[in-house]
């Protein structure tokens, strides 16, 4: 079965429970097969994609609903007192339920630029590292995967910046996105002067400094001028 099937029975189940909020029995009983129809759907999704529902706008949206509305029924079911913030949760489920009826309409593009400060883009170093490692549990092929600079190149722009006096591994991974993704797309690839990984971003919070206004020309507020 679809998983847009699914969602689509999940959703109208959410707003059976909302339109019978008053009528405990039933609002609960819609909740729980919205609930599991739902998790059906991001199951489903999940296989095919796979990867968790937390990429595209679409899936964030159906994973923040999921969750708002797990947390809405165990807090009814599991505490008597707080059955009344379903009411008070019942408008925000309404928004996300529709918001995400319309999400695939949303642009292709919707983020056309952003910004990294002291970025990891390779995770190589870090299966390596072994206080890191026990935890992560990093594999070649994990590497391959959430490695942003093994990633085909993006439409948008990124500006990559990491401050001068930081560590060589953090100066070496800015440039290693120029070298994957090329100037073309990553048009700003530099290092701020005089600041290291713990105070780099005081530049981007002062008006005056190359990085805030790097900000705001990504933002289209003016001030980007890359030379």
């Amino acid at each position: 079965m679809d998983e847009t099937l699914f969602l689509r029975a999940a959703l109208a189940c959410y707003l059976a429970a909302l339109a019978a909020v008053r009528w405990r029995r039933w609002a609960g009983a819609a909740l729980g097969a919205a609930l599991l129809l739902h998790t059906l759907s991001l199951a489903q999704r999940w296989q095919e994609r796979g990867h968790g529902p937390f990429t595209t706008m679409y899936e964030i949206l159906s994973s923040n609903l999921w969750s708002l509305a797990l947390v809405v029924a165990v807090s009814a079911w599991a505490l008597r007192e707080l059955r009344a913030t379903v009411l008070a949760a019942a408008p925000v489920l309404l928004v996300l339920a529709t918001w995400l009826v319309v999400a695939d309409d949303l642009p292709a593009l919707l983020v056309n630029g952003a910004m990294s400060i002291s970025g990891l883009f390779d995770m190589e170093p870090l299966r390596h590292t072994p206080f890191l490692q026990g935890d992560l549990r990093l594999t070649p092929q994990a590497v391959a995967r959430l490695s942003p600079a093994f990633f085909p190149r993006p439409k948008g722009k990124l500006y990559a910046v990491v401050g001068a006096a930081d560590s060589d591994e953090f100066l070496r991974q800015n440039q290693s996105i120029r070298d994957a993704w090329g100037a073309s797309v990553v048009p700003v690839c530099e290092t701020v002067a005089g600041t290291h990984h713990l105070d780099v971003l005081h530049a981007l919070a002062d008006p005056q400094a190359r990085l805030h206004r790097l900000a705001r020309g990504l933002l289209g507020l003016g001030g980007g001028n890359l030379r």
